[in-house]
């Protein structure tokens, strides 16, 4: 027995940018390139982390 499933759509796909649909809307704002306060975390969770020193023991000064 031969049977066959079909999918009908009921609306189209629609992509659009992040402004928003209604006027007077908050806008998102987007941040690039990233604050340096963000890429000096990153570089020090990297640091920390390939060293497997604590967070705990680096904001505590004990590990230099």
């Amino acid at each position: 027995m031969n049977s066959r499933i079909t999918f009908k759509a009921l609306d189209t796909l629609f992509f659009r940018g992040s402004l928003p649909m209604q006027k007077g809307s908050f806008a998102p704002i987007s941040l690039f390139p990233p604050p340096l306060s963000v890429i000096e975390g990153a570089l020090c969770t990297a640091v920390l982390t390939q060293n497997v020193i604590s967070f705990t023991a680096y904001k505590q000064g004990e590990a230099i």
